[in-house]
């Protein structure tokens, strides 16, 4: 509580007797230092004397209105009618005529806190999108924090507020300049991907061309160790693009939903800059609603990846995939991605790690069936429409 009085010696009386009362006391013999001070410790009420040396006490009251709902209960020498009304339409909660007794005042604080504590605190008040705490002195615009969650398509509206369309602005060009890092990030990424495969796969179809068939299978399964090596690498090189861009999910799977449509829309675009540099036409299919999926967001993005990823590392430049999200019969979602390839010669069996077959698609498609597996749902793997690869996964909505 704050006691602001000017005369030392009732200072000092009311500290030690409403201490003895049980109240923690702090006080300032001047009008400034209440306003600093409800701005700085935001007391439970305060007692205002209205004689203060620096400034009248009516206009510290008006002052303390100005910032802070905190209970005021004021010490008047006048006791007629129409000053007490003028104190209480100023803002005053109570008041106290002098002189007056400890015992008094103390009954008035109690009573005034009874009161304030039932009302409960003020609600914020909104102006378009800006929350603002007269309490905590707190301002919070919702486009913030929507940002800051990975929201990246947050705008805020202007509210005809010259002030608040300012930072509206500014928060604007921000989200518009991470989108701008976040694309060039995930060409370079891209860039890499494509540099480090490209002499893989050379590596791999002269691996299958030899004519001894046991050294043909051990430098194959030496170039599956380093594909995945370098798959992981990717992964790991992509990490700042998910981690902005994401949708967040919790690290427990029990309790974890993701947005199945969100994540797949996002992958495909990473991929989409490396199929336009490599004449791949790609046809996307995936809704615009959610579909929620029980699988953590980085492990989904990195089963999308490992699907997508396949397709360029196992068929020729210049050949065209399409990618399909679809809600399941019993809930969750079904990803198929089908290209124009050769296809694959046992489906089945490349599901499986450090499996892999000449001209296949599904080389390294183990954490695809551990992922859909984990969610409660399976992968299959059979023909397109035009006879290349297709793979399709079932994803669960529970694990």
């Amino acid at each position: 509580m704050l006691l602001v009085e000017d005369d030392p010696a009732i200072r000092i009386s009311l500290t030690r007797a409403l201490g003895a009362k049980g109240h923690t006391i702090a006080s300032v013999p001047h009008g400034g230092g209440a306003l600093s001070t409800v701005l700085r410790k935001q007391p439970d009420l305060v007692v205002l004397d209205l004689g203060l040396p620096d400034m009248d006490g009516r206009d510290v009251l008006t002052m303390l209105r100005g910032v802070s709902d905190v209970p005021v209960i004021v010490a008047t020498a006048r006791d007629d009618e129409q000053e007490i009304i003028r104190l209480l339409d100023a803002g005053a909660d109570d008041y106290v005529v002098k002189p007056f007794g400890a015992s008094q005042l103390d009954a008035r604080i109690r009573a005034v806190l009874r009161r304030t504590s039932e009302a409960g605190p003020p609600a914020p008040l909104v102006v378009g999108e800006l929350s603002i705490d007269a309490r905590t002195r707190e301002a919070r615009l919702a486009v913030a924090r929507r940002l800051g969650e990975g929201d990246l398509d947050a705008r805020a509206r202007r509210s005809g507020l010259p002030e608040l369309d300012e930072v509206a602005t500014t928060l604007n060009s921000l989200a518009h300049r991470i989108r701008e890092l976040l694309a060039h990030e995930r060409e370079s990424v891209a860039d890499l991907s494509h540099r480090v495969r490209t002499p893989l796969t050379v590596l791999r179809i002269e691996s299958e061309a030899l004519s001894d068939p046991a050294e043909a299978e051990r430098i194959t399964q030496a170039v599956d160790a380093v594909e995945r090596a370098v798959n992981q690498a990717i992964v790991d090189a992509r990490q700042g693009v998910r981690a902005a861009g994401k949708v967040v999910a919790s690290p427990s799977r029990s309790a974890s939903l993701t947005d199945a449509a969100s994540v797949v829309r996002n992958r495909v675009e990473f991929w989409r800059v490396l199929a336009e540099e490599e004449h791949r036409h790609v046809v996307a299919d995936v809704p615009t609603t959610p579909l929620p999926v029980c699988v953590p967001a980085e492990e989904l993005a990195a089963m999308v990846d490992a699907v997508l990823g396949n397709v360029f590392a196992h068929t020729p430049e210049g050949t065209a995939f399409q990618v399909s999200l679809r809600p399941g019969s019993s809930g969750g979602a079904v990803l198929v991605v089908a290209d124009d390839g050769p296809g694959i010669l046992d489906g089945a069996k490349v599901l499986d790690r450090g499996t892999s077959g000449a001209g296949s698609t599904g080389l390294g498609l183990d954490i695809v069936r551990r992922t859909a597996e984990a969610s409660g749902g399976r992968v299959s793997i059979g023909r397109s429409r035009s006879s290349g690869a297709q793979v399709t996964v079932e994803l669960g909505p529970r694990g």
